[in-house]
């Protein structure tokens, strides 16, 4: 709101050049004045202020959960690779599908 007054009085004042310069002069030299007489003046910066304002606690140690330099495949990717590999015949209910006996689906079932 003031940033806008103060550019609104600037604009007002375009013609006359003494005037617009002496009330640069008077604004640049309040902000000194404001910045020096302010005790707590260092804004954070815009990460801190919304991590402050969603109350988000930032943790010290962040784990990697990847930590072999490698990129996390997608789950079209992990399809897509799930599909390319062959079939096995399944001894417990006798498919061929993309598992074994010691994790067929119907494992349970024919106990």
């Amino acid at each position: 709101m003031v940033h806008s007054n103060v550019l609104v009085c600037i604009f007002n004042m375009s013609g006359c050049y003494a005037d617009t310069y002496s009330v640069c002069l008077s604004i640049m030299a309040s902000n000194k004045f404001l910045k020096n007489d302010c005790p707590n003046h260092d804004l954070p910066n815009r990460a801190e202020h919304f991590n402050k304002l969603l109350g988000v606690v930032v943790p010290d140690v962040v784990s990697d959960v990847n930590s072999h330099g490698k990129r996390l495949k997608s789950i079209k990717e992990m399809i897509e690779k799930e599909i390319s590999k062959p079939k096995r015949k399944c001894a417990t209910c006798g498919q061929m599908a993309h598992h074994d006996k010691i994790n067929c689906p119907l494992k349970n079932v024919h106990k």
